[in-house]
């Protein structure tokens, strides 16, 4: 400009714009309460903007988050017995009444809980009861049978107890026994009732206590008493009956008389005449013997004797014998073959003649001691005799058997064990000669004393011989041989395990110190590994040679990161191998080459395997991770859809999520009801839920992610929608 001297006049403006400011407060009361902001008070469920000025002097804007949390209120009705408690609030009560208790809630706020209690007292009832003697009565699945006073504590309907006072009388039921005898033919009435047969009869009458009342009637009808008896006579005696007369002839008598009871009494009496008794006996007596007869009499002669004597009766009795004479026996005794002289432990059979039946003795050493044959096996020399009867005639012999000494052999050992290729000697006494056989591998076959030399098992039979009686035993050669052995693998790969299994024995001894039949060892070079076999002390040895083979060496390379939709070369180095193997094969160019191009869409590990001739594997792996250049996860506080003008701010979506691969977002409302909820990374919420639109009001949201580097990222807010 020019100044008022005409001259240039240079004015220079310095220039600041302060800008305003903004701010988010988030609060929470409970309900009654106020929260103070700026000189204003709020105690309403919302969101408020509250305008101030800054520090700048510009307008600085104060949004706030308002939740008011509710009161809870809770009525509690509880019911108890009289002599219970109820624990409330830290406190036991025991009376009817309201009760009421603060606490705070899980918002922090009141909760007022009020408790009404009610006491029930028990109850009580009084039965007053009879029964009759025998029954019963039940009183809440309890029986009652004998008179008294019962309590009966019972649970009522509303759960406390009730007290049942049972009073029990038992009335006595009556009773009378009548005992009547009567004639046969007669009769009895008892209670309107006529009887005419012997018996118990009852009847049953309510007595004035209600109950029963039994007469018994014990009734006897005596009929006419008939005694039956036998009697008997010798011939020309008479017999007197109970009516005083007499009779001597065989019949049946019938008397009637009158009996104490005022019956008929009748006596039948059989009588019998009885003859004189004979009795014809037939005996035979050996000859040279006698005979005694029933008169006392001792006759040697045959012929018919009578002796005539008084029975028990009175009668003659008349026995008759007729004897007759029996020649003797003669009994013959044979031995086998007439050889009476054995050999000890032998036996022979002797031969009874003469007679129709045989008894041996002594008996001990005899297969019998009856029959005409019998077989002898006596320990030492013995008289034998036989007794043999044909009818009422016996006769005897005897005979001697002479016992031999016999050879007793003894072998020590009988059981003998050599290794296979060893010799044994044999030992064998009790005898004056001695025969081997078979006479394999024996250096003598008549000696007592012979070494044996055999391949195989074998059992030796010797025949020993002492004058002309013998003895045998057989001598057992066990041949233990040691077929020793080694199973397993003859190659493996340096520091792998393998396994020998070694047979053959009853123990073993690896020349790595083991004692096992199966060993398990990772050898670090080629060679022999041997093992000793033992059988009962016998033994034998096998080897096995065992080829250890290298590995291959391969490095896959260090590890490496690129970026998405980028690729890498993989260079393998090493050699000694025959095949490559790559895993996984997801993006790479090929999967058995040692330079392959890997292009993963994701952080992968690869692993590749390489194998020698001898089958031998090694594994080398290398890490491609993916590397994204990502932003900041922004999400948004406030939101407003189109109709609230703000169309920049439409919806609520998460930015800056180029670099996520997977995300999980869940809206609530202040009540923990979930509104809204998405796996998609570009979803944008309109505010609405089941299709309609949500007033203003604060949500809160919850978001889990996981990035295209593996980074997992979680975040939880609040976010407000305006309308």
């Amino acid at each position: 400009n020019g100044s008022v001297a005409g001259c240039d006049s240079v004015i220079t403006l310095d220039l600041t714009i302060n800008s305003n400011s903004s701010a988010n407060i988030n609060a929470t009361i409970c309900e009654g309460e106020t929260f103070e902001l700026n000189g204003s008070s709020f105690s309403q469920n919302g969101v408020f903007n509250i305008t101030i000025s800054n520090a700048a002097g510009c307008d600085s804007i104060i949004t706030l988050n308002l939740l008011v949390n509710p009161i809870a209120q809770q009525n509690i009705n509880e019911q108890i017995c009289e002599g219970d408690s109820f624990l409330f609030d830290g406190n036991e009560y025991s009376n009817s009444g309201t009760y009421v208790a603060q606490f705070t809630g899980s918002n922090g706020c009141d909760s007022l809980v009020t408790l009404n209690l009610l006491v029930v007292a028990p109850t009580a009832e009084t039965i007053n009861a009879a029964i009759c003697q025998g029954e019963s009565i039940n009183i809440e699945g309890n029986s009652f049978s004998s008179a008294g006073t019962y309590f009966i504590n019972i649970t009522s309907a509303s759960g406390c107890d009730s007290i049942i006072t049972l009073n029990l009388v038992v009335n006595a039921s009556t009773s009378s026994l009548s005992q009547v005898s009567i004639c046969e033919g007669s009769s009895y009435t008892f209670n309107g009732n006529v009887y005419t047969q012997t018996g118990i009869y009852t009847s049953t009458l309510i007595n004035s206590a209600g109950c029963d009342s039994i007469a018994t009637l014990e009734l006897t009808v005596n009929g006419s008493i008939q005694i039956n008896q036998q009697a008997s006579i010798c011939q020309g005696d008479a017999f007197t009956l109970p009516d005083g007369s007499t009779v001597n002839a065989s019949g049946v008598y019938t008397v009637t008389l009158t009996a104490a009871a005022g019956c008929d009494s009748v006596v039948v009496t059989t009588l019998s005449v009885l003859d004189a008794i004979n009795q014809n006996i037939s005996a035979s007596i050996c000859q040279g013997e006698s005979f005694i007869l029933p008169n006392g009499l001792e006759v040697s002669q045959a012929g018919v004797y009578t002796s005539t004597f008084t029975s028990s009766l009175g009668c003659d009795s008349i026995i008759t014998i007729t004897i007759s004479i029996q020649d003797a026996v003669q009994i013959g005794l044979s031995a086998e073959n007439d050889i009476l002289s054995i050999c000890h432990g032998t036996s022979t059979t002797l031969t009874a003649t003469g007679a129709s039946n045989y008894t041996w003795s002594p008996s001990a050493s005899l297969s019998s001691s009856t029959g005409e044959n019998v077989i002898a096996s006596p320990e030492e020399s013995t008289i034998y005799l036989v007794t043999g009867t044909t009818g009422a005639c016996s006769g005897t012999a005897e005979i001697t058997i002479t016992v031999l000494p016999a050879p007793d052999l003894v072998a020590s050992p009988q059981v003998n064990s050599i290794c296979f290729g060893e010799s044994a000697q044999l030992n064998v006494s009790g005898a004056e000669s001695y025969n081997w056989s078979p006479a394999i591998d024996l250096s003598c076959t008549d000696c007592p004393n012979p070494i044996a030399t055999p391949t195989e098992n074998i059992v030796y039979q010797v025949i020993g011989t002492l004058g002309s009686c013998i003895d045998t035993i057989d001598v057992l050669v066990n041949v233990i041989s040691v077929p020793a052995s080694i199973e397993g693998d003859t190659s493996v790969c340096l520091n792998d395990s393998i396994t020998l299994i070694a047979s053959g024995g009853g123990t073993y001894l690896w020349s790595t110190g083991d004692t096992t039949s199966q060993i398990t060892i990772a050898p670090f070079q080629t060679g022999y590994h041997y093992v000793l076999v033992n059988v009962n002390g016998c033994i034998d040895s096998a080897a096995i040679f065992i080829h250890v083979r290298p590995y291959p060496f391969i490095n896959a390379g260090n590890d490496t990161t690129i970026y998405p939709g980028g690729s890498v070369p993989i260079m393998v180095e090493g050699g000694g191998y025959i095949s490559l193997s790559w895993n996984p094969l997801t993006n790479l160019s090929c999967g058995n080459c040692p330079n392959p191009i890997a292009t993963p869409e994701v952080s992968t590990t690869y692993c590749v395997t390489a194998v020698n001739a001898f089958g031998c594997a090694v594994t080398d792996c290398i890490k491609i991770s993916i590397d994204s250049i990502c932003g900041n996860l922004f999400v948004p506080n406030v939101f407003s859809p189109a109709e609230g003008g703000h169309r920049e701010n439409d919806c609520f979506r998460v930015y800056g999520a180029d670099c996520v691969e997977s995300m999980e977002l869940s809206i609530y409302n202040r009540w923990g009801e979930k509104v809204y909820e998405t796996n998609k990374i570009d979803a944008c919420w309109d505010g609405t839920f089941r299709g309609m639109e949500l007033n203003s009001a604060v949500f809160v949201y919850q978001l889990k992610a996981k990035l295209y580097s593996g980074e997992n990222i979680a975040k939880q807010g609040n976010v407000t929608l305006l309308r």
